[in-house]
């Protein structure tokens, strides 16, 4: 029954995360526990956390491996879980609402309990209203009534960042899933998904029925906390008059700025090639918002660069995907070069990897196409100037922050650098596995590639057989891949995650997920914070930055390893 506790189940998500499920429901007595036990890990203050993300039914604790080994930290949270879970149910409005007066992220002054959402229903922005009342047997009207009806309560905030996910919908009103997706869902957008109903933060691809549009701002990477609802807050949809044609100009972010350089630039695109972003060792803090840690695909070679020219290992460099690009220097600057192999020239002269050269004012420096590997990354002492957004000067495309002015570089751009400077820590870190994170198997080419991974998640839902074709194939990722997630081409898996039910959850960075055609999706940096998707587990952080150097075509296996193994491996 659901009013009755329920064992809670305390199990990793590769090595470096440990999830926390206490059931296998959509119950907002349940998400009560969770929000309940995610403000005790918070409290808690363990060490080696970086932060929690409450979904429906379970709490994934995110953690530094190289701080707190698993298991020492699934014993700390142990009686934490006891504590919080142990008895009944209890009522969601004693349990979240302590959490919903907090400070507003601009003013200071408290949030309101409520949250009220205007909403204007139907016609362009709600375009398939009709087809909802239809599906239900009932007028607009009484579709619009219900939904306004109801008491909703933010469950959690994933899929995209600021997106809610929220529990009380009438189910009279329920349909399921678009078939086919929406290529781009305009921002404000009001839709149903079964018995949820969610609002988009901005314009993006969408599977949910679209009743309505609301003109509130939902995320704002300026403000703090960045999204307006939070898991657990209360909310209220209001029908107002107003059209589309109101709502048609406005995005769910403020317009990104051309960014002005501080100080003179130091570098200028010359050709951006297929994508070039600056990035750096990702934001941490903000995946409760929906939005993922982002930042070097490949870590391992990130650091090594910004090693080679002194610089900590938070510096902003430029990752450029499939080579192809050239830079001119309007100062000078010390360079390195690290990540896939591929041919760079000086003003004709080569540049090896992660040997600092000095470029001098007027110098060009050009890429050819990867040799093996996929990412190349240009690190420069003193970083790529541009201003943190959320404590990251990473660029996130999805939603369109950090970086520069949010968006790829583009001809023209001129970047400027900071002033270099070499820190007690990277002194002493140069060319240690401390500064430069753990070796990492490779891509080369036609070989296949082995990627350890960590079993968990829906691991044990799975049919036997489906295990076990999924780590005898070989996999080919494939061109529908980029840095959200790398997709794998190879025979479908059956059997998926048909034993038990499934709600969606949090991921890591190198989750596997298994789509509904039965293929995997191991996840990437610019993940979402929370998934739709049963899990088989994660890649082992050892080899993250094996992952971000697939490049379409290349082949892996996939090797199972124990979470102990996994994270003995990152102290060798």
């Amino acid at each position: 029954m659901a009013g009755r506790p329920t064992s809670a189940r305390i199990t990793p998500l590769g090595d470096a995360a440990v999830a926390i499920e206490l059931g296998r429901t959509i119950d907002p007595r349940l998400n009560a526990r969770v929000h309940a036990l995610d403000r005790a890990v918070q409290e808690a203050g363990l060490p080696g956390v970086r932060e929690s993300v409450p979904a429906y039914a379970s709490l994934l604790v995110h953690y530094d491996p190289l701080a707190v080994g698993y298991d020492d930290l699934a014993a700390a949270l142990q009686p934490i879980v006891a504590s919080t879970t142990g008895g009944p149910f209890a009522d969601p409005r004693a349990v979240v609402g302590p959490q919903l007066r907090t400070p507003s992220s601009r003013s200071g002054r408290l949030r309101p309990a409520v949250i009220h959402v205007p909403v204007v229903y139907g016609d362009g922005a709600g375009p398939d209203l009709d087809e909802v009342a239809r599906r239900a047997g009932m007028t607009t009207e009484e579709v619009i009534r219900r939904h306004a009806a109801a008491d909703y309560r933010v469950a959690m905030i994933g899929f995209a960042p600021g997106f809610p996910y929220l529990m009380g919908m009438d189910p009279a009103i329920a349909c399921p899933r678009l078939e086919t997706p929406r290529l781009r869902v305009p921002a404000g957008s009001v839709g149903i998904a079964d018995t949820q109903t969610g609002i988009y933060p901005f314009a993006m691809p969408g599977g949910w029925w679209l009743i309505g549009r609301t003109a509130l701002r939902l995320f704002d990477p300026a403000a703090r906390p960045p999204s307006l609802l939070r898991p657990g807050q209360a909310v209220r949809f209001v029908a107002v008059g107003g059209t589309a044609v109101e709502l048609a100009d406005r995005d769910a972010l403020p317009a990104p700025r051309e960014h002005s350089p501080p100080v003179a630039a130091a570098i200028r695109v010359l050709d951006p090639g297929f994508q070039t972003t600056v990035q750096d060792g990702g934001r941490w803090g903000f995946q409760r918002d929906g939005v993922p840690p982002s930042g070097a695909a490949d870590p391992h070679s990130y650091a090594r660069g910004n090693v080679a020219v002194g610089n900590t290992r938070m510096a902003a460099a430029l990752e450029i995907t499939a080579g192809g690009t050239s830079f001119e220097f309007l100062a000078r600057c010390r360079v390195a070069l690290a990540g896939a192999w591929v041919e760079a020239t000086l003003d004709r002269a080569d540049v090896a990897s992660e040997a600092p050269v000095d470029a001098e004012p007027g110098m060009v420096l050009r890429f050819g196409r990867p040799a093996r590997g996929l990412r190349t990354y240009l690190c420069v002492a003193g970083g790529i100037d541009v201003p943190p957004i959320l404590g990251s000067r990473s660029t996130y495309l999805p939603a369109g922050f950090g970086g520069f002015a949010g968006r790829a570089l583009r001809a023209g751009d001129e970047l400027p650098v900071g002033p270099p400077e070499v820190s007690d820590r990277s002194r002493r870190g140069a060319g240690s596995r401390a500064a430069m994170g753990p070796a990492a198997p490779r891509a080369t080419g036609p070989a296949t590639v082995a990627l350890p991974f960590v079993v968990g998640g829906q691991w044990e839902d799975h049919a036997p057989e489906a295990r076990e074709a999924f780590v005898a194939a070989s996999w080919r990722v494939s061109h529908q891949s980029d840095r959200i997630g790398l997709r794998f081409e190879g025979p479908p898996l059956g059997g998926v995650g048909r034993s038990q039910p499934f709600v969606s959850d949090g991921t890591v960075t190198g989750a596997i997920q298994v789509a509904g055609d039965g293929r995997p999706i191991v996840l990437l940096v610019d993940r979402q914070t929370t998934g739709g998707y049963p899990k088989l587990g994660a890649v082992a952080s050892v080899a993250l930055s094996a992952l971000g150097q697939l490049a379409p075509g290349d082949e892996v296996r996939f090797v199972p390893m124990t979470v102990a193994e996994a994270q003995a491996s990152l102290r060798t």
